[in-house]
């Protein structure tokens, strides 16, 4: 079976690597968290309105809370109070699915590969226990009027295409869970900060 394996790297805001060995690697703009990923403010069918900028809490992306792994999504009677921010560092196995509500086509449902009882968890050089995060639901996807709340956002492209039929095609012929994902280079804030009060 051949290695399939993609990296996305938040820092660097790429999704790069290889899936099928016999054609061209990937190497795509990606990026997470915070709100990124929306429409481009404007008027036009493929636009956010400035009413949806202030719905979604587009401001966000520009904070250094947006950057964290730990900071949750939080609503309030169906209202944004905080967005969340990226995907957490690990690595998730890659499902493809051919429809996942409100989006429209496929997306890639990202599965972690560690944590327990559902919980995601990152092992931290600089903490002797792993952090849990109470997050999870994360997806590669296009974008859209509300943008991420931590999954994988790539913009409409025959590239982003190839990626999921590559990672749908590969499934289907060899395993469904061996196409692996490595989050790199996502911020997260350590227990002893967030216990002492000196969250951002």
């Amino acid at each position: 079976m051949p290695a399939a394996a993609l990296t996305f790297n938040f820092l660097s805001g790429t999704l790069a690597g290889e899936i099928d060995p016999s054609r061209k690697p990937f190497n795509l703009h990606a990026v997470s968290g915070g709100s990124r990923g929306h429409l481009p403010v404007g008027r036009g069918p493929y636009r956010a309105s400035p009413e949806q900028s202030r719905k979604y809490l587009y401001l966000e992306a520009r904070l250094l809370k947006s950057q964290l792994a730990n900071t949750r999504e939080i609503t309030e009677r169906g209202r944004y109070v905080q967005r969340g921010g990226p995907i957490p560092p690990g690595n998730y196995s890659c499902h493809y699915r051919a429809h996942h509500p409100p989006f429209i086509g496929p997306v890639i449902a990202l599965q972690p590969t560690r944590g327990r009882e559902g919980r995601i968890e990152i092992d931290s050089p600089f903490a002797l226990l792993p952090i849990y995060l109470n997050r999870g639901g994360f997806y590669i996807h296009g974008c859209g009027p509300k943008g991420s709340d931590g999954c994988i956002v790539i913009a409409k492209s025959p590239e982003r295409d190839r990626l999921f039929r590559e990672i749908h095609e590969y499934e289907l012929r060899f395993d469904p869970a061996r196409v692996m994902l490595r989050v790199i280079g996502v911020p997260y804030e350590l227990p002893a900060e967030s216990y002492l009060g000196m969250r951002a």
